[in-house]
């Protein structure tokens, strides 16, 4: 995989357009074209597959899109700049670690990872 990967990308080094049965692809490797794209507020629907995940998480900023996706992004945008997230780095930080220190006590048996990762983003929301 790696070897067409690179052989791929070699060829066509900014973007690239692959096939997945009928539903074309497209991979960015430029850091600038991939900003122009995710700034954009021209090409923003969700494909027919997001429609099917709505089932699963519900109707939210993940599953929405065009000028719905647009508003809601806006609302959100300023809780996610990064002088508010460096406030609760070291929430995030010890709140990882006690998720690893639940892993390393299964002694590498399968486990459903769910209840772990659910309790670790709970944790971390109503941390102070």
């Amino acid at each position: 995989m790696q070897y067409i990967w690179d052989k791929y990308s070699s060829c066509y080094p900014s973007i690239s357009r692959f096939w997945f049965f009928i539903f074309p692809w497209f991979v960015i490797y430029d850091p600038e074209y991939t900003q122009k794209v995710l700034a954009s507020s021209k090409h923003n629907q969700k494909p027919f597959i997001y429609n099917f995940l709505r089932l699963f998480l519900g109707y939210g900023l993940l599953t929405i899109s065009g000028k719905e996706w647009t508003e809601h992004r806006k609302i959100l945008h300023p809780a996610f700049q990064t002088r508010y997230l460096e406030n609760f780095i070291e929430i995030f930080q010890e709140n990882a670690e006690k998720l690893v220190r639940k892993f390393e006590t299964t002694n590498g048996g399968g486990i459903n990872i769910t209840k772990y990762v659910n309790d670790c983003i709970f944790n971390a929301l109503c941390s102070e």
